[in-house]
Formats: structure tokens, sequence, C-alpha cells
């Protein structure tokens, strides 16, 4: 079986590369909860300060290369790409509103690509999703795009409203919610042009295969007998990855498994009572004890959750 696997930002991905989605592949299901993940991850890793956020992995098999421009089928990783495009699309749409046509024209890059023939293409294309097509060639427009709203936009270029409802769904969303951001801004361009740097430099692991066979065979062999990551070991990876100066990341593993040593099989119990003790829970909230957490310290120092944890599990353990 032969593949490559290689960790790219996905401003490289998303470059000089054309992507299918085939028929055979789920439809576009992500929602509200998902996008809203993202956003927060992507807002989190603004700044100079950060990390850029770690989107996972995807599999793609490769077609080859036709005048200039690699082809791939994505046999894993369509929901994070879709959502990726459309993410750029709404700030394109925030672009062209503040008039900031050179950062406009600079994204367009990672929707549509141009071939050696001086043809352009969409970046993705989905047998099911035709209107991903039409939305990608309806942003290239500026002027025309100039003259709508982010409704009538999406309503203009929806083929099939019922198939596609989550497309437009999602894109207004985005549009709506970085736009609520910047205006809070004294400089609201800079920070669409800071959330935009930091959606094309999330990195992402691109498995990719030369065969169909071998791209569904490693497909199926990242998925195979996957278990959820328990809400203790997504915190650890919150705090390792976010802990500030890097230096200190030896240190906190250290104290984290110490940590982890004196609570054995409570360390689940205690990071659940932790939560709610801390950040309480309101009735009807869907949020994991992790997520909670994660919502309430987003963007502050995880020098100081840590050191809250550690403090409150040594009491715990007494």
């Amino acid at each position: 079986m032969a593949f490559d696997a290689h960790d790219r930002q996905i401003g490289e991905i998303l470059n000089r590369a054309v992507f299918d989605i085939p028929r055979n592949q789920r439809r576009y299901v992500w929602s509200r909860n998902n996008w809203k993940e993202l956003l927060d991850d992507i807002i989190f890793s603004c700044g100079s300060n950060t990390t850029f956020h770690f989107l996972g992995s995807i599999v793609l098999e490769n077609k080859g290369k036709t005048n200039g421009l690699d082809y791939y089928t994505i046999i894993d990783g369509q929901q994070r790409i879709t959502t990726i495009v459309l993410f750029l699309i709404a700030i394109m749409k925030l672009f062209n509103e503040y008039d900031m046509e050179d950062d406009f024209f600079g994204t367009l890059e990672y929707v549509r690509v141009k071939n050696n023939r001086n043809q352009t293409s969409p970046i993705i294309f989905s047998d099911f999703h035709q209107s991903l097509e039409v939305l990608i060639n309806a942003i290239s427009n500026y002027d025309i795009v100039s003259q709508q709203t982010i409704t009538s936009f999406v309503e203009s270029n929806t083929i099939s409203k019922s198939k596609d409802k989550l497309l437009g769904d999602a894109l207004k969303y985005f549009y709506s919610e970085i736009k609520i951001l910047c205006e809070q801004e004294e400089k609201p361009g800079e920070k669409i042009l800071e959330i935009r740097n930091a959606t094309i430099g999330m990195t992402i692991v691109s498995i990719v295969s030369t065969s169909e066979e071998d791209a569904y065979t490693i497909f199926e062999i990242l998925n195979a007998r996957g278990q959820k990551l328990e809400d203790y070991e997504l915190l650890k990876n919150y705090i390792m990855r976010y802990i500030q100066p890097i230096e200190n990341r030896d240190s906190a593993k250290s104290r984290w498994e110490e940590m982890e040593l004196k609570l054995g099989k409570y360390i689940k119990q205690f990071i659940s009572h932790y939560a709610r003790h801390r950040f309480g829970k309101n009735q009807g909230d869907t949020d994991s004890d992790y997520r909670n957490i994660h919502r309430n310290t987003k963007g502050t120092d995880i020098n100081v959750l840590l050191n809250d944890i550690k403090l409150k599990s040594e009491y715990y353990v007494k």
C-alpha cells in the first residue's frame, strides 16, 4: 500500500488543486454546533502568540495532474474542506463590504483556481451539492457581490433549496458571526484579515494515495476500532497545545501526569465535578464537560487553568 502523509497548512492544500466529492459520499451534514466550534477555534488561534488550529486528517486519492493542476477525490474530510470553503466565501463577502479589494482577490485563489491555460475552476466539486460550484463562481464577481446582501447572495445562487440548505445556512452563519466580532473592533478590516490568515494557517495531515483501493483502506484503518476520547484526555491535549510559553509544556505534562496518577480511576469523575463546580451547567446545556471548560477559558492564560485544576485535584484526593 503506497501513500504520502504530510502536515500542511490549509493555504497549501487549497492551492493549484481541484477536489471532487464522489456521489457515494454522505451529504453535507455539519450544523450550527460544528460551525460554532470551528469558528471558536479559529478565533482562538488569531494573533501572534497562539498556535494555529489543528484540523485533523484528510484522505485523498490522487487523480493526477492536468494543465498544472492536481486533481484529488476526497475519501475522508469533505465536511471540513467544504466548510472551510464556505468560511472563506463569507470572509470574501465581508472584504467586499469593507472595500478591501486586494484582500478579496487575494482570498479568491483559495476557492477558485486557474490552470496553465488561464482557465478558472472552482476548487471543489460535488455531484450532489451543485450549489457549491455556483456559490464559488458567484463570489468571484466583485461588482455584483457588492450589490447583494448575504441573504440575496445565498438565495440567488442556491440551486436546490432542500438539498443545499445547510450550505447556505453555514455561509450566512459565518458571515453574521464574523461581522459581529469585527464591528466590535476599532479596525474591523484588520480583524477580518486576521481571521482569514488564521483560517488558511490551520494545519491538517494530508494523506494521499494513488489508488482508490488504498485510499479506502487507509480510511478504514484510521476509523476502525476508533474510540471517543474522554473529556479529561481532550482537556489534557487542550492544555498542552495552548499553554504558553512553549517551554512550559514539559513541566505542565509532568504536573498533569502526577495529578492523573494520584486521582487514578477517579480522574474522569473529578474533571466532570470540576467543570460543573467552576463554570456551572445550565439545564438543557448539551455541551460536554470539556467543551464547557474550553468555552469558558479560550483566549485566557492556560497556565492559570492548569494551576487551578491541579490545586482542586489535591482537595479532591483528600
